[in-house]
């Protein structure tokens, strides 16, 4: 009897329509965790974020999938805060339909605006592996040229989904070479790129050693042996072979 009323008050009081949910994530609001996030976002206005911690959107996720996915994603209603693209991307990775999950992929990656909901989104490792879609995610910001002004957080996006689910040493190549192609004048896109690169030195370290000393992106190659030589994992004599290709590259920088 517990259990059936638990059920019929999420039927009643969260998911009979997409405002229902809404008032939830509303009522959810951190106000703390919130004014501490739109320091981190600064394009995004601060009324925007309700600062709900990423646990309790996942939970409302999982719940949304099991009790009212079809009517959830086929809303049309605006978003209006952060956190509704963030929960939308989580509903999507319990997702099982590869058209199903591209279809509303789309949505998605439109309100994809911020660090913040590109990567708190879930990057649904299964559905990318099983379905083979690795050109897809390649060819996103070519896909979406004429439909976004701004193609930070798609491009950030294909670098989210090349670390996660596409980091074998069959991809390495690839991979690097969408870095360079896509490269933009954005502290965001350089941000991730980096990262990837500081993540694949440490499975393929002489690939990404060539890489750098021929790349020309001062931000990308100072900030991926920043990186680099930070992290635990890096050896010294790693370290200082890293500095020393920054010192014989500072004439170029």
């Amino acid at each position: 009897m517990l259990k059936l009323n638990i059920f019929n008050y999420f039927l009643d009081n969260v998911y009979m329509d997409y405002s229902s949910i809404l008032k939830n994530l509303e009522n959810s609001k951190d106000d703390n965790n919130a004014q501490f996030l739109s320091k981190l976002v600064p394009n995004i206005s601060k009324e925007k974020i309700l600062g709900i911690k990423i646990q309790k959107l996942k939970q409302l996720a999982k719940e949304i999938y099991l009790l009212n996915k079809e009517q959830y994603l086929n809303s049309t209603v605006e978003f209006k805060y952060v956190e509704e693209v963030i929960l939308y991307s989580l509903v999507l990775g319990f997702l099982k339909d590869k058209d199903e999950f591209l279809k509303y992929l789309d949505r998605f990656l439109i309100n994809n605006n911020s660090w913040l909901t590109n990567d708190s989104s879930t990057v649904h490792k299964t559905m990318y592996l099983k379905n083979d879609l690795y050109e897809f995610v390649y060819n996103l910001p070519k896909h979406y040229e004429n439909k976004i002004s701004d193609l930070t957080y798609v491009k950030r996006y294909s670098l989210l989904v090349f670390k996660i689910a596409y980091n074998s040493h069959e991809y390495l190549s690839k991979n690097l070479e969408f870095i360079l192609m896509n490269n933009m004048d954005s502290y965001y896109y350089k941000m991730m790129a980096s990262w990837l690169i500081e993540y694949y030195f440490h499975k393929f370290s002489a690939e990404i050693f060539e890489f750098l000393s021929t790349i020309d992106d001062s931000f990308i190659f100072k900030k991926s042996i920043q990186k680099i030589c930070e992290s635990r994992f890096t050896t010294d004599d790693e370290k200082q072979k890293l500095k020393n290709l920054k010192i014989s590259k500072k004439f170029i920088f």
